[in-house]
């Protein structure tokens, strides 16, 4: 079936917007970054057990730390992500992305 966009219907701006760019290589180092903080913490955990000698415990509570560390930073990135996307449909179509009506030119047929 072919559609005519030459009648008078204007396409979606926000369909024509793509991903942006910088936003991609931030997600990318999310990964690295969530790794990085649980095998920082559970080697400070291991330091703490061979210093003090508390067995298991400084390596599973660095682990634990280690993953809030790192679940947290990911959801600052993916909030601030979200956000740069927001404002930027918000400044290309004109209309904030959390409307709750259709998007410009899709009307009732």
């Amino acid at each position: 079936m072919h559609i005519d966009r030459d009648a008078g219907e204007p396409p979606d701006p926000v369909s024509l917007l793509g991903p942006e760019p910088s936003s991609h290589g931030q997600l990318i180092g999310l990964g690295v970054q969530f790794a990085a903080a649980i095998v920082l913490c559970v080697f400070v955990g291991q330091w703490v057990d061979r210093r003090f000698g508390a067995g298991p415990w400084g390596v599973l509570v660095g682990a634990g730390v280690g993953f809030a560390a790192g679940f947290y930073a990911l959801l600052r990135a993916a909030r601030r992500v979200n956000r740069t996307e927001e404002s930027r449909v918000t400044a290309k179509t004109g209309r904030d992305s959390r409307d709750n009506g259709p998007p410009p030119g899709r009307g009732d047929p």
